[in-house]
């Protein structure tokens, strides 16, 4: 089973209040002084492979900005935390969504900035801090199924099985790998798993606060543990009568969560053939908790 490790390296240091004024909301960024935020060493970048609790993560860190800096005593919403925390950092390199000057209890918090964004090879000018984060790709694939299915009925497509997502695993061995390769060299990089998280929300959400260099208060680590559980963020979504994130306006995006779902839709085949995909990649299911 992996286990959650720092690497040796300087964590993210605190912003100054020269820093935290620097930009303006109002204004753009683009060119290089975009590429300076988004690359900048007093920032933190939360990184996942697709469908591994990306969201979840987000939930944690912004709930806990807001208790330790004293801004908020109620879990944020989704709304919120997108207008606030919301800097994804490949959409702002690709033109997909413009820079948004960071809520100031990130600042308080000690960052510049709190981005998030999924894997992709282009993180090697970036200068902060790394959370790595992943699922084990039986798990990762019945949610990216869920999704998908959603998706493409939306569109007129059926997709029945987890079986019929059998690209994603192909997309989830190459970022993986890479992943793992970046996570052993480079410093200031933390490899989470989903499943440490879930079943150690406090512990593991502690070690992730603290690696970023953000103050850790344990009491309120627990607090926005609660403030992010699944039953509050589905209460927002029943509230809202839609999905807080998903390609249609109809169901739920937070679903089953659990570790080794996988076992009610696979058969020994269907293992085979995913563990074919993995091992030509050197990834072995071995490596990942499933449950």
């Amino acid at each position: 089973m992996p286990t959650d490790q720092t690497h040796v390296g300087t964590p993210t240091g605190t912003a100054n209040s020269q820093a935290a004024n620097s930009t303006d909301s109002k204004l753009p960024l683009a060119g290089d002084a975009l590429l300076a935020e988004v690359n900048h060493r007093r920032t933190a970048l939360l990184c996942t492979l697709h469908k591994s609790g990306t969201h979840w993560t987000r939930y944690l860190f912004t709930n806990y900005f807001q208790l330790l800096t004293k801004q908020s005593d109620e879990p944020i919403t989704y709304k919120r935390l997108q207008r606030r925390v919301g800097n994804n950092r490949l959409y702002l390199l690709d033109g997909r969504k413009e820079w948004r000057e960071p809520a100031m209890f990130v600042r308080r918090s000690g960052l510049r900035d709190f981005l998030w964004q999924h894997f992709e090879d282009n993180l090697a000018d970036y200068n902060g801090s790394i959370i790595f984060q992943y699922r084990n790709p039986l798990d990762a694939l019945v949610s990216r199924y869920h999704y998908d299915h959603d998706r493409w009925q939306a569109a007129g497509r059926d997709v029945n099985s987890p079986m019929d997502c059998l690209f994603a695993v192909e997309e989830f061995a190459q970022k993986f790998a890479r992943m793992r390769r970046i996570g052993q060299k480079r410093p200031k990089t933390l490899m989470v798993t989903y499943e440490n998280l879930k079943r150690a929300p406090c512990e593991v959400f502690e070690t992730m606060v603290g690696f970023v260099g953000v103050p850790i208060n344990r009491k309120l680590i627990e607090r926005a543990v609660a403030f992010s559980d699944i039953t509050v963020i589905r209460k927002e979504e029943e509230e809202r009568g839609r999905a807080i994130v998903a390609p249609t306006t109809e169901g739920v995006f937070t679903r089953d969560g659990s570790i080794g779902q996988w076992k009610s839709y696979f058969s020994p085949a269907d293992v085979n053939r995913i563990e074919d995909i993995l091992s030509k990649h050197e990834i072995s299911l071995d490596e990942f908790n499933l449950g």
